[in-house]
């Protein structure tokens, strides 16, 4: 797929900044590809300005976090198998 061109706007006086590049599929590509499609030069890497400029248009790289599984639900999810209900059955016909 093509990257993406997002053009952006800067604070001062509102000449247009170089377009922020994005790519849909990343992990499709190799690293030399994605190096290119996102106009970085792999031996330089990007300025610290840059790095923000594009930090502010695209956010930042960071993995969404699903929130953590309370210890109270996991312990009831260890009852909660078929082998153990079948088990409880079990025993209750015995008695």
């Amino acid at each position: 797929m093509p990257p993406k061109k997002q053009q952006q706007r800067s604070s001062n006086g509102g000449h247009p900044l170089p377009p922020v590049v994005s790519v849909a599929a990343p992990w499709t590509l190799s690293a030399l590809e994605a190096a290119r499609a996102l106009a970085v030069d792999p031996a330089l890497g990007l300025s610290s300005a840059e790095v923000e400029r594009r930090r502010e248009a695209i956010g930042p790289n960071e993995l969404s976090r699903e929130p953590a599984t309370p210890l109270w639900k996991l312990v009831l999810a260890q009852f909660d198998d078929m082998l153990v209900k079948v088990r409880q059955r079990e025993r209750r016909r015995d008695d």
